[in-house]
Parts: C-alpha cells; sequence; structure tokens
C-alpha cells in the first residue's frame, strides 16, 4: 500500500501495491476484475454463495486492528535497486515483528511493503506504534524510511483462511485501512475510542521520550458512511503531529468554530500548557463541554483539577461559569463548602478552569476507599447531605442555581482531627 495504492472494486477498501494477493482483506472477495462476471447470480440463483465450511468457523472478535504502509516504496525501488529495497525491506520488517513480539501484536497479514495486525489492548497498540516509528529513524538504511500507521477499535469477523491465517472481514478493518491511508509518513493516526483509551497509560515512548496526543477533528471517509473523529499520537521531531490533508479517500469534516478548540489533548504523563510544572495524572469525568482531570505538582505537594473546554459552542458555557464563580466569591467570600477556583485560560487553546481537589477525592471515590455506603454512619451521611445543601443555599442566594449536584461534583475534605467537610463544585 502506497500513495498510489488501489481501491477493492468490491467495496471500496484499500488494497496492497505489489502484492500476490486475490483476496480482498476486508470483503472475502476476488479482487480480480474479471472476477466480476463470475459472481453475478445466473437464472434462478439467489446471488453469490458462500462457502458452508467458512461460514461455520466464523466468528466475531473485539480487537484494535493496526494497519501499516511504508510510504513511497515504489519510488525507492526505482531509485535504489532491488537488492538494497530487499535489505531494507528485511529491516523493516524485522524491527516491526520485534515491536510487534515485544507488545503482545498479532501479525494477520504481511503485504510487500506493511502490516496488519491486532492487538487486545489500545496501549498496547499504541506503544507498539511508537516503539515501530522510533526503531525506524535510528535503521542504518540509505534513506529515512517513512512508515504511516492506522490504529482503529472494533469488531471484524474471521473467516476461512488465508495461506494458513484467519481472514479478516469487516467495516472495523474498512476503517482501520481508511485511517492508515490518510496519514503522512512517519505519523500515527487513531480513532476515538483507542485514542481515549490508549491516553490513560501511555506516558511516554521507548526510553522515556514524551509523546504528544493531538485532535484533528471528524474526517469523512470513502467507503465509510458516517464521518470519523481523528487522532494523532506521536513524538516532537519524529511524527507530523499536525491535521492530514485531504486526499482523494479522505476528507476533513470540522466546522470552521471547531477549529481553534482542535490540537492538544491531555493525557496522563503530559504536563499542562501554560501551566508549568503541573502533569496529568488521570481523568476524572467528562461531559458535553470537554473534560475534567486531575494534576499534580510535586514541587508544591499539590492536586488540582482542570476542566478543559473542547467544544467551541460550549466556551461561552464555560465563560459563564466562571463568571458565576466570581460572582459567588465576591459576595460570599472564600466557603469551606465551595470549591476555589485558582486559574483560567480562556485565551488561547486549551481552554481550561484550574479548581480545588482534595485528598480524599470526590464523595464516589471516598465512599468506595471506605467499603462502600453501608460503611459509612448515618450519622456523617447525614453530615454530608447538610453541607451540601448549605453551600446549595448559599449560591441560591446570590441567584446561581447548580444544576448538576451529583456526588461526581461533591469533594470530601478530611482534616487530621477526622472531621468532614463536603465541596460543592
Amino acid at each position: 500500500m502506497s500513495e498510489d495504492s488501489l481501491d477493492c472494486p468490491k467495496c471500496g477498501a484499500p488494497l496492497p501495491e505489489n502484492s500476490d494477493q486475490s483476496v480482498c482483506q476486508s470483503c472475502a472477495r476476488d479482487v480480480n476484475p474479471d472476477a466480476d462476471a463470475a459472481e453475478q447470480p445466473g437464472p434462478g440463483a439467489g446471488g453469490p454463495q458462500s462457502d458452508p465450511a467458512s461460514a461455520a468457523q466464523a466468528q466475531t472478535t473485539l480487537q484494535v486492528l493496526m494497519f501499516t504502509d511504508l510510504v513511497g516504496s515504489t519510488d525507492l525501488k526505482g531509485r535504489l535497486g532491488d537488492t538494497a529495497i530487499a535489505r531494507i525491506i528485511a529491516a523493516h520488517d524485522s524491527l516491526f515483528r520485534d515491536c510487534l513480539s515485544q507488545f503482545a501484536g498479532h501479525e494477520h497479514k504481511e503485504m510487500g511493503d506493511g502490516f496488519i495486525a491486532t492487538f487486545d489492548r489500545p496501549s498496547d497498540a499504541v506503544r507498539c506504534a511508537l516503539a515501530f516509528q522510533s526503531g525506524l529513524s535510528e535503521l542504518d538504511t540509505p534513506e529515512r524510511l517513512r512508515v504511516r500507521v492506522g490504529l482503529h477499535m472494533g469488531e471484524y469477523v474471521l473467516i476461512g483462511t488465508d495461506k494458513g491465517e484467519p481472514k479478516i472481514v469487516g467495516l472495523a478493518v474498512d476503517t482501520a485501512g481508511r485511517v492508515m491511508s490518510l496519514a503522512k509518513g512517519g505519523q500515527i493516526l487513531l480513532t476515538h475510542a483507542a485514542f481515549d483509551s490508549a491516553r490513560q497509560q501511555v506516558e511516554s515512548a521507548s526510553e522515556n521520550q514524551p509523546i504528544e496526543w493531538m485532535a484533528h477533528g471528524p474526517y469523512q471517509l470513502k467507503g465509510i458512511e458516517d464521518s470519523v473523529d481523528i487522532f494523532e499520537v506521536g513524538m516532537e521531531g519524529l511524527s507530523p503531529l499536525k491535521a492530514p490533508a485531504d486526499t482523494e479517500k479522505a476528507s476533513r469534516a470540522v466546522i470552521l468554530s471547531d477549529v481553534v478548540t482542535l490540537g492538544w489533548r491531555p493525557a496522563a504523563g503530559l504536563e499542562i500548557p501554560h501551566r508549568k510544572g503541573w502533569t496529568l495524572e488521570r481523568k476524572l469525568g467528562q461531559g458535553g463541554f470537554g473534560e475534567v482531570w486531575l494534576a499534580g505538582n510535586r514541587r508544591a505537594g499539590e492536586l488540582r483539577a482542570f476542566k478543559f473546554c473542547f467544544k467551541a459552542e460550549r466556551l461561552r458555557t464555560l465563560k459563564r461559569e466562571l463568571t458565576l464563580f466570581r460572582l459567588m466569591k465576591e459576595v460570599l467570600g472564600d466557603r469551606p463548602d465551595i470549591a476555589r477556583l485558582y486559574d483560567v485560560n480562556l485565551d488561547q487553546a486549551p481552554f481550561f478552569l484550574e479548581m480545588e481537589y482534595t485528598a480524599g477525592g470526590d464523595l464516589i471515590q471516598w465512599v468506595e476507599k471506605r467499603g462502600g455506603i453501608d460503611q459509612i454512619p448515618l450519622g456523617t451521611r447525614l453530615e454530608i447531605v447538610a453541607q451540601i445543601a448549605c453551600a446549595l443555599g448559599a449560591s441560591h442566594s446570590v441567584g446561581v442555581l447548580h444544576k448538576d449536584v451529583k456526588p461526581s461534583n461533591v469533594l470530601i475534605n478530611e482534616s487530621k482531627d477526622g472531621s468532614l467537610q463536603a465541596k460543592l463544585t
């Protein structure tokens, strides 16, 4: 599969170039153009008949699919010659298989200048892709090899065999191939489910090399009915870390007003832009506005919650929330039952509110640490409810109505003397 790769005439999925493959990996149909007539149903026929034995063996699997492609391989062959390119491809293949083995991946198909592989966990797939890209930069080759990688988590069907290996078919396979074909050399693109899971687990590439996570917005991919949100993970200096350009097979479907909120995304281990010393630890929750993350400052020994806004239309809501916080502080002052607002960033992306967080965590976490609600004395429960009601009463007194009172929006601060203080966020 290279820049000028072909598509399956049946389902539109990308086909490898210079390969002896005669069956599409997505729809399991013969890709020989002469086979069209043979597949047409004859008089009284009900259409193409599948192999009963293969159908009986078919099974559905949910995994992360990885497609890779050595960009410009045909051009390399023309410039370097067959002998040199054979050594290069051998080194490329050996490196990929080493990475695959290291991160518990399974090779499904070798396609001359690329691979199809699967993983049980998105974090393993991302670590493998990062190690592969990093390793390629260190290979002793006449020219630096540029490989593009696409990752997508979804269900696919194993059916029949192809040279001893089960064929993998389904929409998830088509999507992974399209995501890969959108990427540029050195780029790792992935869809939302794989992105959201992996960024909470993967903090660095090999040898603690920092990584970045980016959101590029929705793209319309050829053969895929709905638009697909595209994300990127990569390393500064090795990865493009920018939105892929439109191609014949994919076009960006971003609303102009949303462009301002795209780009950097939070992930475990990353330092927050514009807030030096504050490192993200874990995701606390999400909503229509974006996401809430816990961050720590080792030097200060503090924890704070950062509420990021990733929706342009919700920026107004975030600004309104800031106005209400300031109103309450001006009228009510600092209250022990209302979480403090420390800082804001609404001038440039990423947009966020920086708020108080307690070591006890939110009400859900605090209860879980104590073995469940049944283990909390009734008197303590009533005290917490009373404190929350008091905080709500104070906010209502200045005309601020809290429309999202829930356990995850209540922090619990436990003093050294054992006293508790609920804080409304």
